[in-house]
Parts: structure tokens; sequence; C-alpha cells
């Protein structure tokens, strides 16, 4: 019996659906249920019932739940204790991530990472959506943190898996009417927006909102990166749709305001991409989870 197994199993049994339980794990339904399924013939009996739509340990799961637990609490510790005495090799971990990810919310979860994963190095590469996917199709990264993109798939042999949330903003300058506003999506389409370059997964979001209301579009200016917009934001040349977090010491500082739409959700879910049905090691769930712990920006 292997500790993949067990996480299988206790993920499904904390989770309740294999929707759920598969991507906390980043990896495919099927991956999990054969992993749960060749669990329940090793041990000869059945773990879980079916309630509706959840599943939930039977009298056989909870005893196998119970020992899953213990075992994976007592591996994590041992890891841990290891590598606080120095005695584990150097590990390393070469992630992609999109500039903005990369830019203004990455290096907070490396700092994290360097106080709690001292072995852990971490090589990334930060660029366009296009160049990470090229990267990880060709291996040269493990894990990617990526803006998901409508109708844009992950490269063959790599699941995309809900790592957060991440709230965007329609930003213009302070003396704009509609600062500080809440307006309906028509009211935009009379602007000029500034858009970042074409590859951008900020460009893609604002290219997604605009396919979704046909014909009901603002002008769209093309102004190179996420700095660039701001200084043209400021200098009233437009209004522009970015990540809250690279906006957030602007509005601080009163240099930009915000307008709230109130018919259009200004929300993207962000990827961890990864190999699919090959397991991730313990050294990448530990940095993974960083992500969950790190206090939100908004």
């Amino acid at each position: 019996m292997d500790m993949d197994k067990l996480l299988a199993l206790r993920t499904l049994a904390e989770e309740g659906t294999q929707i759920r339980a598969a991507e906390k794990l980043f990896c495919t339904q099927s991956a999990l249920s054969k992993q749960i399924n060749t669990l329940e013939r090793e041990l000869d009996c059945r773990l879980f019932d079916r309630k509706g739509s959840r599943l939930v340990l039977n009298d056989s799961g909870q005893k196998a739940y119970a020992y899953a637990v213990s075992c994976l609490d007592g591996y994590a510790r041992l890891q841990e204790e290891l590598a606080a005495a120095g005695q584990t090799s150097r590990k390393i971990l070469y992630l992609g991530a999109t500039n903005s990810i990369g830019v203004y919310q990455l290096p907070a979860v490396l700092q994290k990472a360097r106080q709690s994963l001292p072995e852990l190095e971490i090589r990334f590469t930060v660029g366009f959506r296009a160049k990470i996917v090229s990267l990880l199709a060709d291996g040269k990264v493990s894990l990617a943190i990526l803006p998901r993109a409508e109708g844009v798939k992950p490269p063959a042999g790599y699941l995309e898996a809900p790592l957060f949330r991440e709230e965007m903003a329609l930003v213009l300058p302070p003396d704009h009417p509609l600062a500080d506003k809440s307006v309906p999506w028509a009211d935009i389409c009379r602007l000029t927006m500034l858009a970042p370059e074409q590859d951008s997964a900020t460009r893609q979001f604002i290219a997604g909102l605009m396919k979704n209301h046909d014909g009901d579009a603002p002008q769209l200016l093309d102004f190179g990166n996420i700095e660039a917009i701001k200084q043209g934001v400021m200098r009233s040349m437009g209004v522009s749709i970015l990540p809250l977090a690279t906006v957030r010491r602007e509005l601080s500082g009163g240099e930009l305001a915000r307008c709230r739409i109130v018919d259009v959700s200004l929300e993207r879910t962000v990827d961890c991409v990864c190999r699919k049905n090959v397991p991730l090691t313990w050294w990448e769930r530990k940095f993974l989870d960083l992500f969950s712990s790190q206090p939100s920006p908004y």
C-alpha cells in the first residue's frame, strides 16, 4: 500500500466527490478512481457508499481513513524533520507563471517557500501564457501557474486544476465621471479600453468579456504591458481591466480609481497546470499549499 493511494482515500473522504477530490489532487478523475479501486482490491472490501451525489465512507472505509491520516501525517512530519536537520538532498522545482502572477503575486509565495521549505530550490520563468505552455510541452517546467483562458487547453499530457480565484478590476483616472461608481457593461462600451499585448492572459480575459457581449464592446487600444497601461490610464488615455493585485498600490495611493460593473463578473480562475496522471511530489504539494495559505491581496 503506497502513500498515493492513502492520499487519494483521504482526499476523497474529505471532499466527498470525485470532481473536487481530483481537483485537490491535481489529477484526473479516472486516475483517482483507479487509485481507489486498486486500494479496495488490495483490502478486499468496499470503502465508500454513495449517498445522493456524494461518496461517504462505510465502516471499513472509516478504519482505512483513520489509518491513512495517521500514515500521511507521520510521513509529513518525517519529511519536515529530515529537511530541518539537513538530511535530505536539495530539491529543484521548475516553475512557470504568467507576467501578472510572476511579477505581482509569486514573490510573496517564494518568500514563504524560503522560510518553510528551505530545501526546495525554485527556478521560475515568467512570460506570456503561450510561452509558458510551450515550456510545459517541452518539459522545461514541471508546474505552471496560469490564468484560465476561454477555449485554450493545456498541452497534451497535462491537465489544469483550479488553484485560486483572481479578482480583476476596471481602473480609470481618479477624476473620471465613473470613478467609484457601479455601472452596467453598456456604460463601459462607450469608453476606450487600453489592452495589453495579444498573447497576454489579461488580453484574453478582456477578449472573452467582449465575445460574451456581441456587438456591445468598448474600443480597444493596444498599449503594451501592464505598467504602460497604468501610466496611460493615469493620463486619461482610456480605462482598463487589470488583475487587482497589479493595481493595488495605485488604488491605495489615489493614482487610480475603480469602477464596478454590476452585470459582469470580473474574476478568473488561476490554475496549476501539471503532468496528467503523474502524482505530485511531497515538495510540489507543500509549495502549492502556500498559495491557499497566502493572505488575499484584495
